[in-house]
């Protein structure tokens, strides 16, 4: 079960930040263009040159966030292959990409899903060992049981004389013990597995109360990260369209290089937020069909 959601969250995360990577490297080429567009303006003096510094410092900016997102890339195409047991050497190909794997409606469905505490791991787990450990308290008390044994007896005797070669019949038998005292040992054994099966009982009681517990929460989890994600989304295309038309006015001059670089800083977090939402509502969706087990 760990293994399966480790290799899920890994998996997504890795599509995350491929997303998160192209996002970037598109917000640098948008910039680099503007950047150009303005050492040509300042070059015929329509634009001051302070204006160029300040878009070839957040071209460097940008650089340097796309690098540090490279390197976390790497690291988690690393991580996947620890949890699936590659060889570090051999490189791994993802087939799939995030638009087929995630659809926020889809994976709203899951709430529909009733909770069957019965199909859920851990409590499958603990059933098998309350089982057993009910089983321990038969085998404690057969020691106040009967014992059976059987036996085999076989005399072979042999005499030189007139009665010639003499041989004794062989004897079967079987004998039953029954105790009448006993030691404490026994009793304190029966005791014990008896206590050890109330405590189970216990653990089983409270381990299904956090189950339902659980099932709660990580659907408020998954509704309020459908949520979230919805308005980063939309916040996501009001700031786009802020920038690009920021980008415009910046072009004919009604528009400063801090007016744009600040649109371009808002992009950038308007982006983050969404990927972080995109992730909080795809662990939230793992979590709750690791539960229901689905």
């Amino acid at each position: 079960k760990d293994i399966k959601a480790n290799v899920t969250k890994t998996y997504m995360q890795i599509l995350l930040t491929e997303v998160t990577l192209n996002l970037l490297n598109d917000n640098k080429k948008n910039i680099e263009t503007l950047y150009e567009s303005t050492v040509e303006a300042v070059r015929v003096g329509v634009s001051e040159e302070t204006d160029a510094d300040q878009l070839l410092v957040q071209v460097a900016s940008m650089q340097n966030v796309i690098n540090q997102t490279e390197r976390g890339l790497e690291l988690l195409r690393n991580s996947l292959k620890v949890i699936l047991g590659v060889p570090f050497d051999q490189p791994i190909a993802l087939k799939n990409t995030l638009d087929d794997l995630v659809n926020a409606e889809k994976q709203l469905e899951l709430l529909n899903e009733p909770f069957d505490i019965r199909r859920n791991h851990d409590y499958q787990l603990l059933e098998k060992q309350t089982e057993l450990t009910k089983k321990q308290i038969r085998l404690a008390e057969w020691e106040y049981g009967p014992q059976l044994a059987a036996f085999y007896q076989y005399y072979n005797q042999q005499t030189f004389g007139d009665e010639g070669f003499n041989m004794t019949p062989h004897s079967v038998g079987v004998s039953v013990s029954m105790p009448i005292f006993s030691s404490g040992q026994r009793f304190n054994k029966v005791r014990a597995a008896k206590t050890e099966y109330e405590k189970m009982l216990n653990t089983k009681q409270q381990t299904t109360e956090q189950l339902m517990i659980q099932n709660s929460q990580l659907r408020f989890n998954l509704n309020s990260a459908y949520e979230n994600f919805k308005v980063q989304q939309k916040n996501w295309e009001v700031v786009e369209r802020v920038f690009k038309s920021t980008s415009q006015k910046f072009k004919y001059g009604t528009a400063s290089a801090l007016d744009l670089t600040q649109a371009n800083t808002n992009l950038i977090n308007a982006q983050t937020n969404y990927v972080s939402a995109l992730t909080e509502l795809v662990n939230a969706h793992v979590e709750l069909q690791l539960l229901l087990n689905k």
